[in-house]
């Protein structure tokens, strides 16, 4: 009867094609992995957040799309101003590998004893990438009260670094990968 259920239950997924193998990398302190979701339609690299570790920048690519990525990342914050869960496609100051940008803030959420904010740097060519951080260990994103919108109010911690180490392999493999998505 034992044989019988399980072999039932092993035909149940069966299709004539294969089932594909996707990265599903292990992360690693301070080095870029690949990591394809589970709905199959996106390709993450990510690195943990030397500042707040669990903030890691992140950059993603889309199914159909994979010469393009959009870099994310997290900040997390103890302050506890009510109004962060209002917080919806605010666009504030920033500066990201010592350059002066506009970063978007998408939204907030509750989360563990606080509150995360996911954060947009934007969508960027692969090779564009790859060129900007070019030659570099490490970047930083620094969160920037600006006339219109005072991050400070929200966050308790405004930066966070990250380290580069393996992030132009991390980028052809996720490129590999998104060519791959059924």
């Amino acid at each position: 009867m034992g044989f019988a259920l399980l072999l039932l239950s092993s035909t149940e997924g069966w299709s004539a094609e294969p089932d594909k193998k996707y990265l599903n990398e292990e992360e690693k302190e301070n080095i870029w992995v690949v990591n394809v979701n589970e709905n199959r339609d996106t390709v993450f690299i990510s690195v943990n957040g030397e500042t707040t570790h669990g903030d890691r920048l992140r950059i993603r690519f889309l199914k159909g799309s994979c010469n393009v990525g959009n870099t994310i990342t997290t900040f997390y914050s103890y302050k506890n101003n009510p109004e962060i869960l209002n917080l919806r496609n605010v666009v504030t100051s920033a500066i990201f590998k010592d350059v002066g940008i506009k970063v978007r803030i998408l939204f907030a959420q509750k989360f563990l004893l606080g509150h995360m904010a996911t954060v947009d740097l934007g969508w960027n060519k692969v090779e564009d990438i790859k060129n900007y951080f070019f030659g570099k260990s490490n970047v930083s994103l620094v969160l920037k009260d600006d006339e219109k919108f005072k991050p400070s109010e929200y966050f308790d911690l405004m930066q966070n670094s990250w380290s580069l180490n393996g992030l132009e392999n991390a980028l052809d493999r996720a490129r590999k990968e998104c060519r791959r998505l059924p």
